[in-house]
């Protein structure tokens, strides 16, 4: 797995939580708005602004994210699907909610690569893919 990463595992900020939601609470103490990808998603992801702190919930292909976590989320957004399609895999489908916010940015003139909102998009995002994998792992 590190292998894959071509090294960025080293160079990305991370951090370990053992409780989600807690985290997600000091995260809106902080004014982060957290965005939960979901099936029941009111709007699709891009038509939302991700222009101040940005936390993306992001679930695994067979579980998606839990209740208590989803029910966290200050908005529910989804990616839209053809051909019946449900999901995407937690990896495409943080790509995809990255890649939006990097062109809010870029777009509006809020991108600089050394900014902290930057790294604080990619942090909060690789936390939350990874826990909510090691949480489901736990319940199996």
């Amino acid at each position: 797995t590190i292998r894959s990463t071509m090294g960025s595992v080293y160079r990305v900020p991370t951090l370990y939580t053992e409780d989600l939601c807690q985290t997600v609470e000091v995260l809106k103490k902080h004014g982060i708005c957290s965005y939960a990808a979901h099936l029941k998603g009111a709007n699709f992801y891009d038509q939302e602004n991700y222009q101040s702190g940005t936390a993306f919930l992001i679930g695994n292909e067979g579980n998606g994210l839990t209740d208590e976590l989803t029910e966290q989320a200050d908005a529910l957004i989804r990616i839209p699907m053809e051909c019946q399609l449900e999901s995407l895999n937690a990896g495409v489908a943080s790509a995809i909610l990255m890649y939006e916010a990097y062109r809010q940015a870029f777009k509006y003139g809020n991108y600089d690569k050394g900014s902290a909102i930057t790294s604080v998009l990619v942090v909060l995002i690789l936390i939350v893919v990874f826990l909510q994998f090691k949480l489901m792992d736990e319940k199996d």
